[in-house]
């Protein structure tokens, strides 16, 4: 018997919606993949437990020829989506497909989601493949079973940062979730390997680091690792995985708050914030600015070893490497680098921080400002000779005295 798990709690799923049973705690809910042995054509069937209460059939074949595969997988995505594109996922309704009122009945929305079991079966009459689902979850009253929010090893003290706002978040048993697996004792004496990626999400790749063997799952030193994997990946979070269509905040700007935590069999899972974190500007600050000009040449152009480079934009004080060379793509990477030489540097004195553009002259930079105003780039055989073109920018940056 196959089975996938999208969770921290072992599940158990009997195929038998009359007989049907699991090993999580109550409620909880089947979604069966039922085969008519003589068309092989599938219904969905979905059963509230325990009790084999039969809420909601599924029978559009749209549905159905994708989620009712010879692969378990398929129909745990299907359940998923649709849960995450109601709303359901995020404790904000009680719906799966146009079934209402599917987990906690009443007026006890919404439901929080625990867990997703899925695995295969076979039918007996006509050997064709019959997927199935254990839907774990909570309701937020004693109404309908369940009760409160579902329970944790550990909760951490997460505060939002001074101006900052939250986005989105992932709880314990989200695909979204960090994972953390501790695989055995490293090369260094007294430390163990550990590997952490997210649950159900291949976005960001998984990464080992090496923790004291005093280090235990959930513990405060295992929830500063976690975090740390993903503030250093998370610019490569996909909004739309947590239901929101772009971060409306910079990616610069992400901060990633670990809240909870969930052990299960041999790991550990990890829900977080993510929170949109400005740079905090003293009042004091000063911005300055100034236009730069500049000439980019192509790749095989004569003059391409010459192009504009990270120095202009750093006042020289950086290497002139690197050169950029691709007139599309020149404002938004030669921005980046400015900003991330900026950060890392914090210079200070004159240059950047000149009174000649308006800053606290001879002042400290201040982190996270660094940014251009505009930026164009055009064609320009005058100044910048044949096939050249003339890069121009507009910098700011705030500098304290």
């Amino acid at each position: 018997m196959k089975r996938i798990l999208l969770t921290g709690a072992l599940a158990l799923l009997c195929m038998a919606p009359a007989a049907a049973s699991a090993q999580v705690s109550s409620p909880y809910v089947n979604v069966l993949c039922v085969v008519n042995p003589l068309t092989g054509d599938y219904t969905m069937q979905v059963y509230r437990q325990p009790g084999s209460n039969l809420v909601h059939t599924i029978t559009d074949p749209a549905i159905t020829t994708v989620a009712c595969t010879n692969d378990a997988q398929d129909l745990l995505n299907w359940v998923h989506n649709d849960l995450v594109n109601n709303g359901t996922w995020n404790g904000n309704n009680d719906q799966l497909e146009q079934g209402m009122d599917i987990f906690c009945p009443g007026p006890d929305d919404p439901t929080t989601i625990a867990s997703l079991m899925a695995n295969m079966s076979t039918n007996t009459q006509s050997g064709h493949p019959q997927a199935g689902l254990v839907i774990n979850y909570f309701c937020p009253t004693t109404t309908g079973g369940g009760g409160g929010t579902p329970p944790v090893t550990a909760e951490y003290t997460a505060e939002l940062c001074e101006d900052g706002h939250s986005l989105a978040s992932s709880w314990v048993s989200d695909p979204n979730a960090i994972n953390m697996v501790n695989v055995g004792p490293s090369a260094t004496a007294g430390f163990d390997t550990w590997e952490l990626a997210l649950f159900g999400n291949a976005s960001v790749p998984g990464v080992q680091t090496d923790l004291p063997s005093s280090v235990n799952h959930c513990s405060q030193d295992a929830a500063d690792a976690a975090q740390a994997y993903l503030q250093a990946n998370v610019g490569l979070l996909n909004p739309h995985d947590f239901g929101v269509d772009a971060w409306q905040c910079p990616v610069d700007d992400l901060v990633i708050s670990v809240t909870h935590c969930d052990i299960g069999s041999g790991f550990a899972n990890y829900g977080y914030r993510v929170d949109c974190c400005p740079p905090q500007i003293p009042p004091n600050a000063v911005f300055a600015s100034n236009t730069m000009s500049t000439c980019i040449y192509p790749e095989g152009h004569p003059n391409a070893n010459i192009s504009v480079s990270l120095a202009f934009p750093t006042y020289f004080m950086s290497p002139m490497t690197p050169i950029y060379n691709d007139p599309n793509t020149v404002c938004v990477d030669l921005e980046a680098d400015a900003l991330a030489w900026f950060d890392a540097n914090l210079p200070s004195g004159s240059p950047p921080c000149s009174g000649n553009w308006g800053a606290a002259a001879g002042g400290d930079y201040v982190s996270g400002t660094f940014s251009f105003a505009n930026c164009g780039v055009t064609p320009n055989a005058q100044q910048c000779g044949k096939g050249g073109f003339q890069v121009r920018w507009r910098q700011q940056f705030a500098c304290v005295p």
